[in-house]
């Protein structure tokens, strides 16, 4: 497996990763991939034979980085997929410098949220009805 930056073909993937991982929490393929073609959002690809994998997808803000997703196809799942992405994100947020790494994750996502507890992530706040379809979200930061 390899983590490369994202291409524009990547787009269809993203988005349908999208709509898989992201459903419970409301329609995010459409948001993800207008994110996608923004100039301050970067991703990387985790790939392997026979394509994409999983991606995450970052978005920089003043001092920080904003992990704005991350998803993993359900058949590579338990790979190290999720874990090589996140290292990546890591490496990317403090290779621009950022002070701390940002992110949302629901509160019933027991898999993510020991992924960034394993990562040094540390859960800053709760925030009620923070996706569209009104479920809570953990705030996480890891300083960098």
């Amino acid at each position: 497996m390899k983590i490369r930056p994202s291409r524009i073909t990547d787009l269809a993937f993203i988005v349908r990763l999208s709509e898989t991982a992201f459903h419970r929490y409301g329609s995010y393929g459409n948001t993800l991939g207008a994110n996608f073609l923004r100039p301050q959002v970067t991703t990387r690809i985790a790939e392997d034979d026979p394509g994409p994998s999983g991606f995450v997808m970052l978005q920089r803000k003043e001092e920080a980085v904003e992990l704005v997703a991350i998803a993993v196809s359900t058949s590579q799942r338990n790979h190290r997929v999720g874990t090589e992405l996140l290292r990546a994100a890591i490496q990317w947020a403090r290779g621009v410098g950022a002070a701390r790494l940002e992110l949302h994750t629901g509160v019933d996502n027991i898999r993510g949220l020991q992924l960034f507890k394993s990562a040094g992530f540390e859960s800053t706040e709760t925030v009620a009805s923070y996706y569209p379809e009104g479920q809570t979200a953990v705030r996480m930061r890891l300083t960098l």
